[in-house]
């Protein structure tokens, strides 16, 4: 009877170390073992029969069998010896596992004799007895590539914002994590935590430049671009998908859903093996002290320090890549943005909207980024929430004064207008596709412990699915299907497309973007984009009124969800005369804002400027779904953003095909 579960005989330069670290985090027995095919082949063939027989799986790897005649003589000698030595074994019930990295052989399974059969019989060549052999439980012949995870290098370069230069051509898609993941069901035989281990089973090769898009599409507004080479090649030939299948036991994941999975786990893992000892607070340096960790950054800690001579400011610091490069590279993108406004005259008035730049410092393994303190930390969403009663009484005049100050001399700086198929490109990358795939994201909702009522935790319908919904008693079409007709008819395109862009003033000015600056008696900004360059202004004029529609509720976690049998209810708690205030501000919003001399001549060339904004309000809380469940590990928040995303984009969807088209 066998003692230990599983034993690896491979070189030891297939997968390397790491690998086999992470498999015996996952296993069960502390007796598993690794042995090299040479010091197996080493060992008197009783010896090597009695030591593998202790063993209830057997994995073996077979990373030399490839196109090389050189080596294939010296490859056929040496499965033939391990197999001499270890096959003729009578526990034919032991489970064994055979993983290669051919390249170029076909390879199916028979399912009646489980015998994996290459075209040029290899396998059968090296090991005289292979029918005898498989007459174990065989799950098959695997090509393993063992190259860098390809697929995964790019989605972590497009969330970090490098460049990548790679050849262009034919790519492999089979993660390393496949294999892992595989192996791990069969050493521990229990499912694997998909936080821990992204699924994305691909089955064949696919031109580079098309997985590169697809990746870009996927994570539209994140900073990372690749640079292709002239060389083509092909690097992977499709698996043997039948064998894999059963090797996993389950079935391969398409495409699109694969690389959904895994830049949903890449989100907030990136650079996560980067650490500031324990704390932030380890920036603090010798004349510092803090005063109190201030919070409302998705990308930085934000730290509240006093200097010596008592004067305070707030600290930045981003140490990982984060969602879609909403840490490092936003962080990066700040500095650069800010100091950039401060070195051009243009920009002199633009820049005064913002706290001033005291230090700031980008290195390879943190950023930081030391700003003028304004106000008491209080974002102008709270401040309206909880009343506030400078803020309240002189909102309107205040609101005017902003948008007199970041129209003329922010957004309409070298503004110009759209040719109609760039303004097309634009609808579909930053609202359509943004929102599409995000909502994907609420696929997994079942990974996150439910922070919220609901009669049946378990079976929470996959809101992903495009079917109706209930919303407060009221039916409303998924927005998937929303999103699919606006795509499908041309006037509401021609409605929807940005039709001018200027200059990227903040690139997401909400309210909780925003503090009050009590001695100047103004609006003052935070937490720009970082983007120095175009930008569709309506898209910030959405942010703002999403902000006062319910998502600073949602971040405030002042909201109710509750579900009963597939019925959503969603209300908002806190302050009644705050709740009362914004509900006012948000109806009164458009036409507060077409009060502004400015945001008419803004809006001089957007005919449907009620429509798009009121369009991108939706599809801002439809696209913010993956931050919500990555950042705050949050079912509520993001069930909240899409609720309330679903029933704005159905309001807008019918409005505007009842009063334009």
């Amino acid at each position: 009877m066998a003692h230990n579960r599983f034993i690896f005989i491979d070189d030891t330069h297939f997968l390397g170390p790491e690998i086999y670290s992470r498999l015996n985090q996952k296993s069960e027995s502390p007796k598993n073992r690794r042995i090299s095919f040479d010091e197996l082949l080493s060992w008197p063939p009783k010896r090597a029969r009695n030591f593998v027989e202790d063993f209830e799986i057997l994995i073996f790897f077979f990373p030399f069998l490839n196109n090389c005649q050189e080596k294939s003589d010296e490859n056929v000698s040496k499965i033939h010896s391990l197999a001499t030595s270890i096959f003729p074994t009578s526990k034919l019930n032991q489970k064994m596992f055979f993983l290669t990295n051919i390249h170029n052989q076909k390879q199916f399974v028979d399912e009646k004799r489980k015998n994996v059969v290459s075209d040029n019989d290899f396998l059968r060549e090296a090991v005289p007895s292979l029918e005898t052999l498989y007459l174990g439980e065989i799950f098959g012949v695997f090509n393993v590539q063992n190259d860098e995870n390809f697929v995964r290098s790019i989605i972590e370069n497009r969330i970090s914002g490098g460049i990548l230069n790679i050849d262009d051509g034919l790519v492999p898609l089979t993660y390393l994590e496949d294999l892992v993941d595989g192996l791990q069901k069969i050493i521990t035989d229990k499912g694997i935590n998909k936080l821990e281990m992204p699924d994305c089973f691909i089955s064949s090769a696919i031109e580079a430049r098309l997985l590169v898009d697809q990746i870009n599409a996927y994570i539209p507004t994140a900073y990372g671009k690749v640079n292709f080479s002239r060389n083509q090649s092909v690097l992977s030939k499709p698996l043997c998908i039948p064998a894999f299948n059963k090797f996993l036991g389950r079935s391969v994941i398409p495409l699109s859903e694969g690389l959904i999975s895994t830049i949903t786990f890449l989100q907030s893992k990136e650079h996560a093996d980067i650490k500031i000892h324990t704390d932030p607070e380890h920036f603090i340096y010798k004349n510092e002290s803090l005063v109190k960790r201030l919070f409302g950054s998705s990308a930085s800690h934000l730290l509240l320090l006093e200097s010596n001579d008592h004067k305070r400011f707030v600290r930045k610091v981003a140490v990982r890549g984060g969602v879609e490069g909403n840490g490092l590279p936003k962080l990066n993108g700040e500095i650069n943005f800010l100091n950039f406004l401060n070195s051009k005259n243009e920009f002199s008035t633009l820049s005064s909207l913002y706290p001033r730049v005291f230090d700031s410092a980008i290195t390879a393994s943190h950023s930081k980024l030391d700003l003028e303190y304004i106000g008491d930390g209080k974002n102008i969403f709270t401040l309206l929430s909880e009343q506030d009663e400078r803020v309240v009484n002189s909102y309107h005049s205040l609101f005017m004064s902003l948008l007199s100050v970041i129209i003329p001399y922010g957004y309409l700086l070298h503004a110009s207008n759209n040719k109609t198929e760039k303004s097309l490109e634009l609808l579909e990358d930053y609202y359509l596709r943004r929102a599409e795939v995000r909502i994907q994201y609420l696929q997994n909702i079942s990974r996150f412990v439910l922070d919220f009522p609901s009669s049946v935790p378990i079976k929470l319908p996959k809101l992903a699915d495009a079917r109706d919904l209930v919303i407060n008693d009221i039916v409303y079409k998924h927005s998937l299907t929303i999103i699919s007709a606006v795509r499908k008819n041309k006037k509401l395109l021609e409605i929807f497309r940005p039709r001018t862009e200027g200059f990227c003033a903040h690139g997401d000015l909400t309210f909780l973007n925003m503090v009050f600056d009590r001695e100047l008696e103004k609006f003052r900004l935070i937490d720009s984009r970082g983007y120095i360059g175009s930008w569709d202004p309506l898209y910030d004029f959405g942010k703002l009124k999403f902000t006062i529609s319910g998502f600073g509720k949602i971040i405030n976690r002042e909201i109710e969800v509750n579900e009963d049998n597939g019925k959503y209810h969603i209300g908002f708690t806190g302050n009644r005369n705050g709740i009362a205030q914004l509900f006012s501000l948000n109806r009164s919003f458009l036409n507060d804002a077409n009060q502004n001399q400015n945001f008419k001549l803004l809006i001089k060339n957007e005919p449907y400027w009620r429509q798009r904004i009121l369009f991108a309000e939706a599809i801002h809380y439809l696209a913010d779904i993956p931050y919500r469940l990555l950042l705050d590990g949050s079912p509520k928040a993001a069930i909240a953003t899409f609720l309330l995303g679903t029933k704005y984009l159905n309001k807008v969807y019918t409005d505007t095909i009842k009063n334009t088209i």
